[in-house]
C-alpha cells in the first residue's frame, strides 16, 4: 500500500503516475527544432512542474492511507483518483516542453511510462473503490515495475524532482 501513496505523493508518474502516469514529452517530432530548449532549460522547467506537482499532493498520501485503512474505499478512490488529475495535469505541462532534439526518444520513452502508469492508476482507482485488494496488489506491482524504469531515465536525464530522488 506504501507504493499506492507514493503513487499519489508523485508517481510517476510517475505514473504514474501515475502518475501514474507520467504518460511523448514535448512535442511531436514535427516541431521545429528552434522550439526545442536547452538540455538545462528543459531539466529546469521540468523540475518545476514536477515539484509544484509534489507540493499540490501533500497530503492526499494520509487522506488515501487513512480512509482506505479505515474502509471508506469510496473516499480512498476519490483521492486517489484527485492524485491522478493533479499527476495528469503536471503530465501535460511535461509534454507541452520540446526537449532538445537528440534527447527526443529518451523523454519520449519516459513520458510513454508515465502515460502507462496513469492508464493503470484510472483501474487501480475502481479497484480501490471496490476495496479489492488483490487487484490493488496486483496494479500496484505494475505501476511499481513501471516507476522504477521511468525513475531511473528521469534520474540518468537529471531530472530530480520527477526522479527516485522526489521519491525518498
Amino acid at each position: 500500500m506504501s507504493r499506492i501513496s507514493s503513487r499519489i505523493a508523485l508517481i510517476g508518474v510517475g505514473a504514474v503516475l501515475v502518475a501514474a502516469g507520467v504518460a511523448g514529452c514535448g512535442g511531436s517530432s514535427d516541431d521545429s527544432s528552434s522550439d526545442a530548449l536547452s538540455k538545462d532549460d528543459y531539466i529546469a522547467q521540468a523540475n518545476e512542474i514536477c515539484s509544484n506537482l509534489t507540493a499540490d499532493v501533500a497530503g492526499l498520501g494520509d487522506d488515501f492511507s487513512s480512509s482506505y485503512g479505515s474502509g471508506e474505499y469510496e473516499a480512498a478512490s476519490i483521492t486517489l483518483s484527485d492524485g491522478n488529475d493533479k499527476i495528469n495535469t503536471a503530465l501535460d505541462e511535461l509534454k507541452a516542453l520540446t526537449p532538445p532534439e537528440e534527447d527526443q526518444a529518451t523523454i519520449d520513452e519516459y513520458l510513454s511510462l508515465n502515460d502507462d502508469q496513469s492508464e493503470i492508476s484510472d483501474q487501480l482507482v475502481d479497484a480501490v473503490a471496490d476495496g479489492d485488494d488483490t487487484k490493488i496488489k496486483d496494479l500496484g506491482a505494475q505501476i511499481d515495475e513501471l516507476q522504477v524504469k521511468s525513475d531511473k531515465i528521469a534520474d540518468d536525464y537529471g531530472i530530480t524532482e520527477c526522479g527516485s530522488a522526489s521519491n525518498a
